[in-house]
């Protein structure tokens, strides 16, 4: 039995990281100690809480102070946190000293079934989430087991990241240098969103996305 959770989050678009607490206040007695767009900001928040957070959820890609030196600082100030990484970086490597230098799980923010708060919990009750991503620190070879996620959420992730591109203004190429796609795959889930809305216009899709809270 999970008691009350103290959770930060680092994540650098709003409309996610809106979301991502939206999610685990539902599904868990928490409090949210500290919530930031970059490593630097939410470490200070993190230092002015005055308390130990259980588990904190990060994103490697983020201006000022990025995922990995924010992991870092982490690990020496709150040695007994918990940790999940929140991404869209997804290389082998990446994933492999992630967990070598001590985080409790990895999310991939390409994954569309997935339900964070299951993500959260798994972590903070069994210490681990082993999902497919899973490395031990001694990188000993595994069964692993696929974790399934299965979301109740309006839009996934990719999804809510390219209504906030779209909020900020961004156009098809820029949005697809950030996410390391073609433009063909921007418009995709350009269609994709815009056939779930009944929309047919960018200014349809920021009116509709600032009318329900999402923000720039």
């Amino acid at each position: 039995m999970i008691g009350r959770v103290l959770i930060g989050i680092a994540e650098d678009h709003a409309a996610i990281r809106k979301m991502m607490i939206n999610e685990v206040k539902e599904k868990l007695d928490c409090e949210i100690i500290a919530d930031a767009g970059n490593g630097f900001d939410f470490l200070n928040e993190l230092k002015l809480s005055n308390q130990i957070p259980d588990i904190v959820s990060i994103d490697l890609s983020m201006p000022i102070m990025n995922g990995y030196d924010t992991i870092k600082e982490i690990k020496i100030l709150f040695p007994s946190t918990k940790i999940l990484v929140f991404t869209f970086v997804a290389e082998l490597d990446a994933i492999v000293n992630l967990f070598n230098i001590g985080i409790h799980g990895f999310v991939g923010k390409a994954d569309e079934k997935l339900n964070f708060s299951s993500a959260i919990i798994e972590i903070l009750e069994h210490g681990f989430l082993k999902n497919k991503y899973y490395r031990s620190k001694q990188l000993a070879s595994l069964d692993w087991n696929k974790y399934s996620f299965i979301g109740n959420n309006a839009f996934t992730y990719k999804e809510i990241e390219f209504i906030q591109f779209n909020i900020e203004n961004l156009s098809t190429v820029e949005i697809a240098k950030l996410w390391f796609c073609s433009e063909k795959n921007v418009e995709y889930h350009r269609k994709k969103i815009y056939t779930k809305l009944d929309i047919t216009t960018r200014q349809e899709l920021v009116t509709y996305a600032k009318k329900i809270g999402y923000e720039s």
